[in-house]
C-alpha cells in the first residue's frame, strides 16, 4: 500500500515536470503574427507596435500574400496594447488592439486579415 501511494506521487511529479517544461518551451519573449493581405492592393511599410525604431522591421504585401512575423518584446517590462501600421493606397492606416503583460504576449498568436475597407484581428490562445 505505501508503495502505491508513492507511486502516485512520482507520477504527479512527473507530471508537473513535463508540463512546466512544454509551457517553457513557448517564447514568451516574442509576440507572432499571420498577416494576410485579401485586399486588392498592395500593402506598405507594415510594422508592429512597441517597437523599437532603430530595430524597427518593416513589412511590404503584395495582394493575395501571407506573412508570419515575431515581434520582440524583450524591451518591454510592463503592460500594454499592440499596434499595427501601414500603408495603402497612399493612405495610412494604424490600429491599437490587444494586450501584453510585463513583455509577455497572452496569446499564441494573432491573425491579421487585411481587406480593402476593413482590417480584422484575432488573437489565438
Amino acid at each position: 500500500m505505501h508503495l502505491r501511494y508513492d507511486m502516485k506521487t512520482l507520477l504527479k511529479g512527473c507530471f508537473g515536470i513535463l508540463l512546466f517544461s512544454m509551457m517553457s518551451c513557448h517564447d514568451m519573449g516574442k509576440a507572432r503574427f499571420i498577416v494576410y493581405n485579401k485586399s486588392n492592393s498592395k500593402i506598405d511599410s507594415l510594422y508592429f507596435m512597441p517597437s523599437n525604431i532603430k530595430t524597427r522591421h518593416f513589412l511590404s504585401l503584395k495582394p493575395g500574400e501571407e506573412v508570419r512575423y515575431k515581434l520582440s518584446m524583450d524591451e518591454q517590462g510592463t503592460d500594454g496594447a499592440y499596434g499595427i501600421m501601414f500603408k495603402q493606397r497612399d493612405k495610412q492606416v494604424s490600429k491599437i488592439f490587444g494586450y501584453f503583460s510585463n513583455g509577455a504576449s497572452l496569446e499564441k498568436f494573432t491573425v491579421v486579415e487585411i481587406m480593402d475597407d476593413t482590417l480584422l484581428l484575432r488573437q489565438k490562445y
